[in-house]
């Protein structure tokens, strides 16, 4: 049972008024909200829906109720199926804690039996309302479909037989087709929906007792006359659909699933025999489709294809799942421009077509004349090969060609397609036993109808390409898609991943899953604090120092760090760009514990950023650029390079689709075209190689947080929104200018040290690179296996991330220096190294003399126009950067002093305020009181 306290939650927290709307149309009136019944037939509009007290009533027919009842009502769902769906809808997770059972069999094991046995029962209004809305017992009937009150399995291999029997919220169905059938349970799982007993027929035709009376006698060679042939038969997917098309006035047959193959002799000697219009009506996902489109290929100008709405695979059924059949249409579908869906689905049938797209033109005798294409059979022959449009606002003309095959999706340029059309057309015709005709070929050639203002009425489908989510994401490969989310690496069908894939999005390799090359995770010390944080209340006592410890956890003791294969070449040289202390490693001096760790944390840093970069699921907290820069210190300006960080970002290629900017050639003021290339959905990452100097940052910070423009040359300007907007990369040779806080919330640096170094002729120093370490170009020259090893390792990267699913920023000190080096200039800190001499130090310095010893080193005008609290801010930067400390709390000795960081002294009368910068090793006794002035 469920708890009611639990129930109650459920409706309180269902937006009503949303719930109906998305099943019928509604109108505001006031407070309420009203609506044609969908319970019974009226004209007037007395169904309500009041908002605020959460319940909806019928004034005509009576019924009434919470979003509970309507969805049991409309839905037909038992109360297990309909409180699920309704908590679903509104955010909410049931579990076993709630009370929630599943529904399921009372099963009992019985003496063996020989043969399978079973006992029907009446049909309840609430079996037949999952069957379908329109579903009764006589139409069930038509179709020898009973329900079940139990049923009694033939003995198993270990001699036992079960007695299955069906309960109220757990209804069995059987189809009785004499010497064989099925078992239906509607609401169990997948894999145990169907099952079959006796001795099945391959070829058997399920359908209503009269279509079914005309096969049995046409295999017997019976024929119907002319006048007693059915005029529509439609052939669907299985018993389901056969009851709710049936249910809308159609005579339906059914094979015993939809990839069973109808025979040639089955199609032509029987069910052409016995209707004059054959249609297939098949699911909207892709092995329907697809053997919809095969059958009505086979006959080509014989059988029309029934096309259910696109839209309504965006309706969930109750499982939450897209819906695709016929059953589905009649439950879920709503359509304000179509609210009869029984008049829109006769529609449907009317005007469905073969895929012959040619005409025969004969004269008054009878005798072929000549051909004519006409358009809309050819466009949806052409649909039939997988050719279809794509909006795409990008374009002039808003939409693209594309090539469909299964999940997989290719571009097609429009030059192109006149040719490819031609070629698909001819190729048919060459090659089909029953309507090859050179003149129908020649038509082909000459046809306006297969120039491009024709063709661009291909029909528009929609696909979803979004193969990721909160924590997994696909890499796609020739041979097998891989999923990746916090359980590991694992490999998947193509064809099982449920999401549209562009072919060039195909990595062209034989992918093959291997275990983790490299393990992160934190650190046993790390936990314990965060545990100990998490636990603690804010009112205890020790709050303030837990928290300070977990938050201020020293960031090279966080991550532990397993390297699981130590020879793959290209997690070597990733690591290699992380190792600041190369020249003690190379001089045989060990490493501290602490040196260790800054090498290990570069690593770790660089592997979650390129599993960052992989990720294409966008949240807003998440939303960082990822800068690579050096961390060896140089003149400023000074423009080193070779130290990997381009080599590193090229990895990205090889996964992800990058569109790639050189950073010496990108202008502060460039608008949207400097995106030119850009696609919504298909670019990953932009990247920016090698920025250029003074280049502001903050140019790129609406891109990573908000919308971003993009235009290509004489193409529309397109704002892609946040979600599917590509990442940012970039690196330069120089730090930041303008290194605020919002840049620095917005900034995942990767710290590059000089262990890779390019040549100095002038001092005779061969550098060292990756090409001349490992004798390769990485990873470029790899071979297979080590190409495997490769894409493995950014998959584990790519995990690893998901699974930190933060920001890992790797050892600072180096990479804050150099920044704050620019902010600063080399002018300044040269000056302020000369000044201040251990005789300046640790002792009060007049500022007004700072001020006037700093000017004097700048031009006149630049004197003329600098301010004193310009100085405060760079001798504050400047201690940062020496490690000092600026006016310490210890040498100040009032309020105001500690507010203004200066000391103030009264001399003469006046106020003189004074400057101090103490040595970290410096210890105070006392306060300032007791220093010389």
């Amino acid at each position: 049972m469920i708890e009611q306290s639990v129930i109650q939650q459920v409706i309180d927290q269902t937006d009503i008024v949303e719930l109906i709307g998305s099943y019928i149309p509604l109108k505001r009136s006031g407070r309420e909200y009203s609506c044609n019944c969908p319970f019974h037939e009226e004209k007037t509009s007395s169904f309500k829906v009041s908002a605020g007290k959460g319940i909806w009533k019928c004034f005509g027919c009576g019924k009434g109720g919470n979003a509970i009842d309507f969805v049991m009502e409309y839905d037909g769902l038992p109360f297990i199926d309909a409180i699920k769906t309704v908590a679903r809808r509104a955010g909410i997770v049931l579990d076993e804690k709630s009370g929630i059972r599943e529904p399921k069999a009372k099963m009992t094991k019985v003496n063996p039996q020989e043969e399978f046995s079973w006992q029907k029962k009446e049909f309840t209004i609430q079996e037949l309302r999952i069957l379908g809305p329109k579903v009764t017992a006589e139409i069930c009937e038509q179709f020898s479909l009973y329900s079940v009150d139990y049923y009694i399995t033939r003995k198993n291999d270990k001699n036992e037989s079960w007695k299955v029997e069906s309960q109220e919220d757990f209804p069995i169905f059987i189809y009785d087709y004499g010497k064989f059938g099925r078992i239906y349970k509607p609401l169990d799982k997948k894999e145990y929906r169907f099952a079959w007993f006796g001795e099945k027929e391959d070829d058997y035709i399920a359908a209503d007792r009269k279509t079914a009376e005309l096969i049995r006698n046409a295999r017997n060679k019976i024929l119907p006359e002319t006048e007693d042939k059915l005029e529509d038969l439609i052939i669907v997917s299985g018993g389901s659909d056969a009851l709710n098309t049936y249910a809308a006035g159609y005579r339906v047959c059914f094979m015993n699933s939809e990839t069973a193959e109808i025979s040639d002799y089955i199609f032509k000697q029987v069910l052409c025999q016995i209707a004059n219009n054959i249609y297939v009506l098949y699911d909207l996902d892709n092995t329907g489709v697809e053997n919809a489109q095969k059958l009505a290929l086979r006959f080509i100008d014989k059988v029309h294809i029934i096309r259910l709405p696109e839209e309504l695979r965006k309706f969930k059924d109750r499982r939450g799942n897209p819906c695709k059949d016929v059953k589905d249409f009649f439950v879920y579908y709503r359509s304000a421009r179509y609210p009869n869906k029984m008049r829109y689905f006769q529609h449907l049938v009317r005007s469905s077509l073969t895929l012959c797209f040619w005409q025969k033109k004969e004269d008054d005798k009878r005798n072929l004349v000549s051909y004519d294409i006409s358009n809309e059979h050819l466009y949806g022959f052409l649909a039939s090969q997988g050719l279809c449009t794509i909006a795409n606002e990008q374009y002039k003309r808003k939409f693209s060609y594309a090539y469909v095959e299964g999940n997989i999706i290719r571009d097609l340029q429009e030059e192109e397609l006149p040719t490819y059309v031609d070629e698909l057309l001819t190729s048919y015709i060459k090659h089909s036993i029953d309507h090859y005709n050179i003149h129908l070929i020649n038509v082909i050639h000459r046809s306006k109808q297969l120039k491009s203002d024709s063709l661009s009425r291909i029909p528009r489908r929609e696909f979803d390409f979004k193969s990721y989510g909160p924590d997994y994401d696909y890499l796609f490969f020739r041979n097998t898609a891989v999923l990746v989310n916090k359980k590991g690496v694992e490999t998947v069908k193509l064809q099982e991943v449920g999401k549209a894939v562009f072919e060039h999005k195909l990595r062209d390799f034989a992918f093959e899953r291997l275990d983790p090359p490299f393990r992160v995770k934190y650190s046993a010390e790390y936990l314990a604090a965060e545990r100990e944080y998490q636990r603690c209340d804010s009112r205890d006592t020790n709050y303030s120092a837990l928290k300070k410890a977990y938050e201020g956890f020293n960031p090279l003791k966080r991550f532990e760090l397993e390297i699981l294969d130590p020879e793959f070449v290209v997690q070597k040289f990733i690591y290699n760009t992380g190792r600041t202390f190369w020249r003690k490693e190379e001089a045989n001096i060990p490493l501290s514990a602490l040196e260790k760790a800054e090498h290990d944390l570069h690593f770790i840093s660089k592997v979650c950023a390129l599993g960052y970069m992989m990720y294409r699921y966008k949240e807003l907290s998440t939303a960082w650029m990822v800068y690579g820069m050096e961390t060896t210190q140089g003149e400023l300006g000074e423009h080193k390079g070779g130290t990997g960080k381009s080599m590193f970002f090229h990895l990205m290629e090889f996964v992800r689709t990058v569109y790639e900017r050189d950073g010496q050639g990108v202008k502060q003021d460039e608008d949207e075209t400097a995106f030119s290339g850009v696609r919504r959905g298909e670019t990953d990452l932009i990247y920016f190689d090698d920025l250029k100097k003074d280049y502001d940052l903050h140019r790129f910070m609406p891109m990573i947080s908000s919308k971003m423009a993009v235009r290509n040359k004489h193409e529309n300007k397109v704002v892609i929104d946040f979600e599917d907007s590509p990442k940012i990369a970039l690196t330069s040779n120089h730090p930041i200018s303008h290194f605020d806080a919002s840049l620095r919330r917005r900034t995942w640096f990767l710290g590059f040290s000089d262990y890779y170094y390019s040549d100095n002729p002038q001092l005779g120093i061969i550098g060292r690179t990756p090409r001349s370490e490992f004798g390769m170009n990485l990873p470029y020259d790899l071979q297979p296996a080590d190409m495997n090893k490769f894409y493995n390792f950014m998959a584990w990267c790519l995990h690893t991330y998901i699974c930190i699913h933060n920001k890992v920023q790797p050892p600072m000190d180096d990479i804050e220096k150099r920044n704050i080096q620019r902010t600063l200039t080399d002018e300044f800190i040269w000056w302020a190294d000369d000044y201040f001499t251990p005789e300046r130090m640790n002792r009060p310095v007049a500022k007004n003399e700072l001020f006037e010893s700093w000017k004097s080193t700048l031009s006149d005008q630049a004197a003329r126009s600098v301010r004193i609290r310009t100085l405060k801010e760079k001798l504050m930067l400047y201690c940062r950067y020496k490690k000092y400390l600026f006016c310490p709390d210890s040498v100040l000795s009032t309020q105001m002093e500690k507010e203004r960081r200066e000391i103030r002294r009264s001399e003469d009368g006046k106020d003189v305020y004074y400057y101090y910068i103490q040595t970290e090793e410096q210890t105070m006794e006392g306060n300032v009181q007791g220093l010389p002035f």
